[in-house]
């Protein structure tokens, strides 16, 4: 007969910690731990209400709480409560019961994680990547519960120190264009950059340049999550970039004799770049895509991740509306970045409300089911061209979180290649755009 193992519990290191809070009830306050940390449940209600009570919780005050509440009885009444004021004579030992209790509660939830991930890989019917995502978000939310808290402002200062007397340290990936390297200050690890243009304007263009722009000067895997085209299409755009060949004479097959040796020697080059493209339409789900950018980053850096585009993506958590759907997902990328320390760009259309004015150019609430998109990005970019034939592309920032929105830049945009160059057209920091209504 197998024998059945107990979950992983300190009974006497619990009872010290509540008996120490009847001595030093203003400690209550700093144990970072909740009710679910104790392994019996009546422990678990003693440590809720003691909470609630605060620096004002004696015995007399906890009984009264637990009777109101119907719980007294379940906790063992009024013996337990005094056999626990009984236990200890100090309170001294409370940071070390804290952690031996927080410690033996963490392996109780790596327990519960893999238990469950056992069942989803029995359950053939599974996908194979929704049980790996499951792994992989429950050791996430068990690693950030080992994560300190936060930072002393000696840790906060020092960090800052050394950031700034890393003269020539790398800020993060130069998106390869003179103006807005200028202002975005290179695209910096952990944020979140958003490329938000009307179908058609280039924004997929504008960022395949960036990828490879990124992926020629900065060490790191360049994840490109192609959402709307296969990676063959993504891969001939990336031909006619580098060889300067018309995407079209590629897509038909139609290249001249004569430009077949530029062809090979951008097939070389572009076999010795790192950008990575996924195309499967399993990455449009949120929590898979995450899962696939963090196994990447275990075997090496990530130099940036890239979506295209944002309104391709969804989620497994139920939610009211594609508004909060959309919300949601915004927020999950935003996290991505912070996680793997790496800028996250991601491509957006613009709602049709844009169509209905004047004048085209987008402002922030022309973000399509934009939910709290405005809220989660760190910088947004807008691209405007008056039509498809024009080859100007306008890049205004509308939102930057540590810097100045406002600015203009003009890119050259060649949509027969899909290349993007630098041009001396820019125009310095203008006001931000006007509302809907001005608009009009």
């Amino acid at each position: 007969m197998e024998k059945v193992r107990m979950l992983p519990h300190d009974l006497e290191a619990e009872k010290a910690l509540l008996s120490g809070c009847f001595i030093r009830p203003e400690i209550i306050g700093q144990i970072q731990l909740v009710p679910t940390d104790f392994y019996p449940e009546k422990h678990q209600i003693i440590w809720g209400s003691m909470q609630t009570l605060g620096r004002g919780m004696d015995i007399i005050t906890l009984e009264a709480a637990l009777r109101a509440s119907g719980k007294l009885e379940a906790v063992g009444g009024i013996p337990y409560l005094g056999e626990l004021h009984d236990t200890v004579s100090t309170s001294a030992g409370w940071k070390a019961h804290s952690e031996i209790i927080r410690e033996h509660s963490q392996r109780r939830q790596v327990i519960t994680a893999c238990q469950v991930t056992a069942d989803k890989a029995f359950a053939v019917h599974e996908p194979l990547e929704d049980t790996l995502s499951t792994l992989k978000e429950g050791i996430r939310t068990l690693e950030s519960g080992q994560a300190p808290e936060h930072l002393s402002n000696y840790d906060l200062m020092d960090q800052i120190q050394r950031h700034l007397e890393k003269e020539d340290a790398p800020q993060g990936p130069k998106t390869g264009f003179l103006n807005l390297d200028k202002y975005l200050y290179h695209l910096e690890p952990g944020t979140t950059i958003y490329l938000a243009a009307r179908p058609s304007i280039g924004k997929t263009a504008l960022g395949l340049n960036i990828l490879e722009n990124v992926s020629t000067s900065y060490p790191g895997t360049a994840l490109f999550f192609s959402l709307e085209m296969t990676a063959e299409r993504i891969s001939r755009r990336r031909v006619a970039m580098d060889s300067q060949i018309y995407l079209s004479k590629i897509r038909n097959r139609t290249v001249d004799n004569s430009q077949w040796p530029d062809l090979l020697e951008t097939f070389d080059r572009l076999s010795k770049k790192n950008p990575m493209i996924l195309d499967s339409p399993k990455y449009k789900t949120i929590e898979i895509l995450y899962s696939k950018a963090e196994t990447v980053a275990m075997n090496g850096p990530i130099s940036m991740i890239m979506v295209d585009h944002l309104q391709k993506t969804t989620t497994r958590k139920r939610t009211q509306s594609r508004h909060h759907e959309l919300s949601f997902t915004s927020e999950r990328l935003c996290d991505l970045g912070k996680d793997l320390g790496c800028p996250v760009v991601v491509l957006c259309q613009l709602s049709r409300k844009v169509e209905e004015r004047n004048n085209k150019r987008p402002i922030l609430s022309d973000l399509k089911e934009s939910g709290d998109i405005e809220q989660n990005a760190d910088v947004v970019l807008s691209l405007y061209r008056k039509d498809k034939e024009d080859p100007w592309m306008e890049v205004e920032c509308l939102k930057a979180r540590d810097g100045e929105a406002g600015w203009k830049t003009m890119l050259e945009f060649e949509r027969f290649t899909q290349r993007i160059y630098d041009t001396d057209r820019s125009v310095e920091k203008q006001p931000l755009r006007p509302t809907d209504d001005e608009e009009l």
